[in-house]
């Protein structure tokens, strides 16, 4: 089985390191009644909020990169390919993910682990089969938020840590905005044969870091819109290796 903390880490396309203690989560239940859903809005996503760089402090070679990293997110709509996450403890684990945006997003673990993680746009939900439960989360509180918004806007939503560049890749560091983060996501563009996400690394309030790596990429292929709705019970869909 998965840790649940480490399932959310993974996914970035948002991905901050996750406690599951700080939102009450609903098991199995399509909604979140009233007052879980408010605990969920005032919880303990918090980040460090510190001074970051601004039009103003950053150089223009960075103003360019934040540009292009922000268009490159904007014009994606449909991509698939496979994943490789590297755990703290150097545990590997690897699946298939699937994105549509704006806000919809899946992650197929491949076995022995047999754990789905679901956006379908309101809930992020970690459906774990090995033990055939469902945890259900605002999107809204989970780092998600930035990078599948229908308009991405990376100076409006993040505090920019860092920009660099090499002559094969790009890299920038960013926290939560609104501080429901918790930690720090390091976003790795390749630059050659072109411009496109191949990792991101994540590192938590206590400085352990979970790393995602990204093969297999495909922008064309028609990714079905009933792979982001939950699929309990009967007729489950899953797509492991």
């Amino acid at each position: 089985m998965i840790n649940k903390g480490l399932a959310i880490a993974m996914i970035v396309m948002g991905s901050l390191y996750f406690s599951p203690s700080i939102i009450a989560a609903e098991t199995d239940s399509k909604n979140l009644d009233p007052k879980a859903k408010a605990e969920a809005d005032s919880s303990g996503w918090s980040a460090s909020i510190a001074d970051g760089l601004t039009p103003a402090t950053m150089t223009e070679q960075q103003k360019t990169v934040v540009i292009q990293i922000n268009e490159y997110l904007n014009r994606l709509t449909n991509l698939n390919g496979r994943f490789l996450q590297v755990n703290p403890d150097d545990g590997k684990q690897k699946g298939k993910f699937y994105i549509k945006r704006p806000g919809r997003i899946r992650f197929d673990y491949a076995p022995p682990s047999l754990q789905v993680i679901i956006s379908d746009g309101d809930y992020l939900s970690i459906e774990d089969r090995d033990i055939d439960t469902v945890d259900r989360y605002p999107l809204e509180n989970t780092p998600f938020r930035i990078l599948l918004a229908k308009d991405v806007n990376i100076l409006r939503d993040a505090i920019i840590k860092t920009v660099t560049e090499t002559d094969e890749q790009t890299s920038i560091t960013m926290i939560d905005r609104k501080g429901k983060a918790i930690g720090q996501i390091q976003l790795f563009f390749n630059k050659v044969p072109e411009f496109e996400l191949r990792e991101w690394k994540v590192t938590d309030q206590s400085g352990q870091i979970t790393r995602v790596i990204l093969s297999h990429l495909d922008y064309e292929k028609k990714i079905d819109g009933k792979l982001f709705e939950l699929d309990v019970g009967q007729n489950k869909i899953f797509n492991p290796f």
